[in-house]
């Protein structure tokens, strides 16, 4: 295997000489071999998804892998575009096994007014949960603990927040909660007209550097961009190879309200291009109330992608009613800075918090789940949006 991967590289003559085993790998999405490792090179060729390539691991190349393709193509690919397969294609021998980056497993989910439902399944709702390494979290509407908000004034801590947030620690999570909360017309309600952002994570894989997390903008109530002003959270992995900020979003919620959406996009926008002289990885995250792919389209900021740019329906609604299908939840990245950190073969999934939790709280609340107001109910328990889930890759030279 390793005299014909040599023999590649004397009969297509551009591959570096730093070389390991060659590798087969699956495309993930559709994608491009280009004739250099770097986005702006020729297009040799378009793979599609599912396509089979074999790869060689370069110490050299910018994040790429060079590739070769079944039909004799030979050129670069971004990593991410790809994942490491084991197959045995026909057209060569079988592939020689070598490790792979690590993936940090991110969860996004609009839990629903935790701390305002005081019926809230929190024991199933953390089960869901536990196979991520961070868990982002919009509509947490009163704080577990008591406290004090930054002009002095004391709060007390809600019971319900605290039960989940308690159940989260118990199962190896650590939270980091902003300092107050954010509404459109006041803050520190303890209700839903305000809103407090949290993240859990673990601590054996993240660290949280404090000093950088903040509210994007003020004032915190009656902003004149933001219904809910935006809270950026600023993470490393322990190994000290992938750092990138999160900035955690609920956007406007009116079904017409996509003119403030873009604005509010376009400022948070703002905000992190304004910070990447020390930081280039930014992702937009959360519960972003876009009703369709026309909407995506109109309000995404130039040059920013979504990993749900295929706009799949976030809102659990849409178990029942597909023809209520709502695109609400996003992950937006700045692809130049930050694709090859992202695991863009996993893409953007879906938790099915409906097939978990519904047909046994159907059986136990059966007139509420036969109304046509079911999935309010089943919110004040679970969530009406389903939770969502995407990966990043670390354990390789981080590139800011």
């Amino acid at each position: 295997m390793r005299l014909f991967g040599f023999l590649l590289i004397a009969l297509f003559g551009f591959f570096h000489s730093e070389l390991s085993f060659a590798q087969s790998a699956e495309v993930g999405r559709s994608a491009h071999i280009r004739s250099a490792p770097n986005k702006s090179s020729i297009s040799l060729k378009n793979v599609e998804k599912g396509s089979i390539l074999k790869v060689f691991l370069t110490t050299d190349t910018l994040g790429y892998y060079a590739v070769v393709a079944e039909t004799g193509e030979s050129g670069y690919i971004y990593r991410n575009l790809v994942k490491i397969s084991g197959a045995d294609p026909r057209w060569w021998g079988a592939p020689v096994q070598t490790s792979e980056p690590a993936n940090l497993n991110i969860c996004s989910f609009n839990i629903k007014w935790l701390g305002s439902s005081k019926s809230k399944e929190n024991l199933k709702l953390v089960e869901l949960m536990l196979p991520y390494d961070l868990v982002i979290v919009q509509e947490l509407v009163a704080p577990p603990f008591d406290g004090v908000y930054p002009n002095g004034e004391k709060y007390e801590g809600d019971a319900e927040s605290a039960l989940f947030f308690n159940i989260m620690r118990d199962n190896g999570f650590s939270a980091f909660l902003s300092n107050e909360d954010t509404g459109k017309n006041k803050n520190h309600s303890g209700s839903s007209q305000s809103e407090w952002f949290v993240v859990f994570y673990r601590d054996g894989v993240l660290r949280v550097d404090s000093s950088r997390c903040e509210f994007i903008s003020a004032p915190l109530v009656s902003n004149a961009t933001f219904d809910r002003v935006p809270y950026r959270f600023q993470f490393s992995t322990l190994d000290k190879t992938l750092d990138f900020g999160i900035i955690n979003v609920h956007l406007a919620s009116d079904e017409g309200a996509v003119a403030q959406r873009k604005k509010e996009l376009e400022t948070i926008v703002a905000y992190a291009h304004s910070e990447w002289d020390n930081e280039k990885d930014f992702l937009i995250v959360g519960d972003m109330n876009i009703q369709s792919s026309g909407e995506l389209t109109m309000v995404i900021p130039p040059k920013w992608l979504s990993l749900n740019d295929e706009c799949r329906a976030t809102n659990v609604a849409s178990a029942k009613r597909p023809d209520s299908s709502k695109p609400f939840d996003h992950v937006m990245y700045f692809p130049e800075y930050t694709a090859r950190d992202l695991d863009l073969f996993y893409d953007f999934q879906l938790v099915d918090l409906f097939t978990a939790c519904y047909p046994k709280w159907a059986l136990e609340n059966e007139s509420s789940a036969a109304s046509s107001s079911w999935v309010n109910s089943f919110g004040s328990v679970f969530s009406d949006h389903y939770p969502v889930t995407f990966n990043m890759v670390y354990g390789v030279a981080d590139d800011d």
